[in-house]
């Protein structure tokens, strides 16, 4: 590619992370001003108290630190790189020090122990590289309340979205919770996403279970024994298992927002649907993507070196997490690097040779051709990003990469041995 990149744009971009019209609706009236009311005060303190019954004592005063060492870090005038080095640093200390602490355990949050860090780590670190921030107050004491509510938020900081702080003022029409267009609309995304996360998914776990039982041999004699196969079914299953999971929650947490009066874009933009892996992770978490792009790709290389900018990003990804990863070790560094780079890879080649480059958005909706080979196109992304997912899952949990050969080895030269009876 020769052209030059647009300037970062903080606001979602529609084909990416779109908001319902009838949401849309809903924020006619006026922006939040900056100047904390007791309705503001009554979000703080509801997001600390619930904080505080779910992370134990010592984790808390962690958390505290890091969020007050940041703040004060975020006041001083510092140039940027120098901010950079010292919010990275001060978040390596961070999660240095709170691994060694109690994880907190609570069934019915996804991710409590680890993704609580790491969504907090995110949002700290927007705060203090995000400049100009538009909507931060002159007033110091009204901006600490605007920061303490922004890191502590609790719908969303357990599993995203990722929004950055200028998004999250932006979303907020104190108004628009007082709809009631949009109220039936959002209380049914809450249902909706509660059904997926409390019911479908663990019921997709089971079945996800059940065919990687089929696969090693330790699952019940159907007279079928094809461990290729079934081990290819397992990864597409865990793909879904962990979009009706993942999506579920955020569902919850963007229906309670936009409740509040936040109106938060979608997390996921129908990622299955994908039909290339640039469009997959442009609707995969798109507040992770957007995240990325203000933070990392657009403030890294030059704007020509397309290639350098993805591939950064995605080890910025792999490195975020690493750091909430089981097991850290060798092992978990090599799955989440390998699959950084195959992921990473495959967009650069995407971004490279695609007539839009790096910009074409793809839905199958509006790719050109016939409609086999949109399905085709779709397919071959969906089955791809399992793999990467699979990998990367190994990482996660900090499995031995002789764990993830096997399964490879299973994949791909067991793919064609059936044996029925």
């Amino acid at each position: 590619m020769t052209g030059q990149f647009p300037r970062p744009r903080l606001e979602p971009a529609p084909s990416t992370a779109p908001l319902p019209d009838v949401c849309r609706e809903a924020m006619t009236g006026a922006q939040w001003d900056g100047i904390p009311t007791l309705r503001e005060a009554a979000f703080l303190a509801g997001s600390v108290v619930g904080i505080g019954l779910i992370v134990p004592f010592a984790a808390q005063l962690a958390h505290a630190a890091v969020v007050v060492l940041a703040f004060l870090l975020s006041e001083l005038r510092l140039r940027r790189r120098y901010r950079v080095v010292a919010v990275l640093a001060l978040m390596a200390a961070y999660i240095y020090v709170e691994r060694t602490l109690p994880r907190p355990e609570a069934t019915y949050i996804l991710w409590s122990g680890r993704a609580l860090r790491a969504f907090l780590v995110l949002r700290c670190i927007d705060y203090v590289l995000a400049k100009p921030r538009k909507h931060l107050s002159a007033v110091r004491r009204h901006r600490v309340l605007q920061y303490a509510l922004y890191v502590t938020y609790l719908p969303a900081v357990f599993s995203g979205p990722v929004v950055t702080f200028n998004e999250f003022y932006r979303s907020y029409y104190p108004g628009s919770a007082f709809h009631r267009r949009p109220l039936p609309y959002n209380c049914a995304k809450v249902v909706w996403g509660g059904l997926k996360f409390y019911m479908l998914a663990p019921f997709l776990a089971r079945g996800e279970g059940f065919l990687y039982g089929l696969s090693v041999g330790t699952g019940p004699d159907i007279g079928l024994q094809a461990p290729g196969l079934f081990m290819w079914l397992h990864i597409l299953a865990a793909l879904l298992h962990l979009y009706v999971m993942f999506s579920g929650f955020t569902d919850m947490a963007i229906g309670v927002s936009r409740l509040l009066g936040f109106q938060l874009y979608e997390n996921f933009n129908y990622p299955l649907l994908a039909s290339t892996p640039l469009h997959y992770w442009k609707t995969w978490h798109v507040s992770a993507y957007h995240w990325l792009m203000t933070h990392v790709f657009y403030p890294t290389w030059n704007h020509r070196q397309v290639t350098l900018k993805i591939l950064t990003a995605f080890m910025a990804s792999a490195l975020w997490h690493f750091s909430v990863s089981t097991r850290p070790g060798w092992d978990a560094a090599v799955h989440l690097t390998c699959s950084a780079i195959l992921f990473g890879g495959a967009v650069a080649i995407i971004a490279r040779f695609s007539p839009g480059g790096f910009s074409a958005t793809l839905p199958v909706k509006g790719h050109g051709g016939k409609l086999w080979q949109r399905i085709a196109a779709n397919a071959g992304t969906i089955v791809f990003i399992a793999l990467i997912h699979q990998i990367f899952r190994a990482g996660l949990a900090g499995k031995p990469i002789g764990e993830t050969l096997e399964m490879l080895h299973t994949l791909f030269i067991e793919l064609f041995t059936v044996s029925i009876g």
